[in-house]
């Protein structure tokens, strides 16, 4: 406050303090804290001084403003028989309406909604006026802040006839909570649009892993070998396809068994392990060694659309007639593959 005295004297601004509690103590006793604000205006080279003392009910005056002004709503007040309404001030706030031009009649407020809510905003005023219905309409507005969502809630006031002849509600901005409510749709629709293309993705990857990959149903009798398959990824839905195996007979009567495993999810995986798969078999059967068919399948996944992609392999040969089992392995994880004779 002192401050505040020294700039008015100094400036010639008025000056107003914040509210502050005051006690005073008569006889030894305390009474209880009165509120108080002072106002400071400079008369040539003095200053006046005034204490305004604000009662209870000026207090609740500006609680019941702080409460309108946070809850984006105000009070409303028409009389139906003399066709008069008083507004409070932060009713014009939310309307966008100067206070000189004074409050709408009831049977008016249909006219500042956007044509598209009218004739509900209409329909819903007089089922009020003239059946007495509690009205709780949701209406929009346009003006220089944009389109506003509102809400008005009423209930009439009627005589001993039943008539009414006085309304009082109030009106609500619900801009803030429509737009939150507007991206809370919005992000609910993303989640579902994404779910359908994961969903779609994971079927896609599945077919095309099960056709590349076809899982026997039952043990495959190899070169004098009992062969059994247990397929169990780490991970299910759509983190699949890079995992595969084989075993066949080659035209020399030997198993070949392959075990592999491509880095990555996806349909990208499925196609680079149908491709690492497909030609592996096909250098061993056509005489390439396991280590010269592992050393020509990494130049060729160096050389592949995903040069960084990585994958490993074990390669293992059985022969039969010597009961030998030869293997090579190639990559970032070892692998087994393991077989039983008759």
């Amino acid at each position: 406050m002192w401050r505040g005295c020294l700039a008015t004297l100094a400036g010639g601004e008025p000056y107003e303090s914040e509210p502050f509690a005051l006690r005073t103590v008569v006889d030894g006793v305390t009474s209880p804290a009165t509120t108080y604000v002072v106002q400071v205006t400079r008369l040539e080279d003095s200053l006046v001084l005034t204490w305004v003392r604000h009662a209870s009910s000026d207090r609740q005056e500006q609680r019941l403003a702080d409460l309108q002004r946070l809850g984006d709503l105000g009070w409303a007040n028409w009389n139906v028989a003399g066709r008069e309404a008083s507004w409070s001030p932060q009713v014009f706030t939310i309307l966008g309406r100067d206070p000189a031009d004074g409050p709408v009649r009831l049977t008016g407020l249909p006219a500042l909604a956007v044509p598209e809510d009218r004739p509900a905003l209409s329909r819903a005023v007089d089922a009020l006026l003239h059946e007495g219905l509690p009205l709780d309409a949701p209406f929009r507005v346009r003006g220089t802040r944009g389109v506003r969502h509102l809400r008005l809630a009423a209930e009439p006031v009627a005589d001993l006839h039943g008539t009414p002849v006085e309304v009082h509600g109030f009106l609500q901005d619900l801009t803030a909570r429509r737009r939150a409510e507007l991206a809370l749709v919005e992000s609910e629709r993303a989640i579902v649009t994404q779910h359908d293309v994961l969903q779609a993705e994971r079927t896609l990857v599945a077919r095309l892993q099960n056709a590349l990959l076809p899982l026997p149903q039952r043990a495959v009798e190899l070169a004098g070998l009992r062969v059994e398959v247990a397929y169990l990824p780490a991970q299910a839905g759509i983190h699949v396809g890079g995992d595969w195996f084989s075993a066949i007979e080659l035209p020399d009567g030997d198993a070949l068994f392959v075990v592999g495993d491509v880095a990555g999810h996806g349909v990208g995986a499925v196609a680079t392990m149908a491709q690492l798969r497909f030609t592996a078999k096909g250098m061993v059967i056509t005489g390439s060694s396991l280590t010269g068919a592992l050393a020509r399948l990494n130049t060729l996944l160096l050389h592949s659309r995903d040069s960084h992609g990585t994958a490993t392999m074990v390669l293992a040969r059985y022969q039969p007639a010597r009961r030998r089992l030869v293997w090579a392995q190639a990559g970032h994880t070892r692998r087994c593959c393991c077989a039983t004779a008759r």
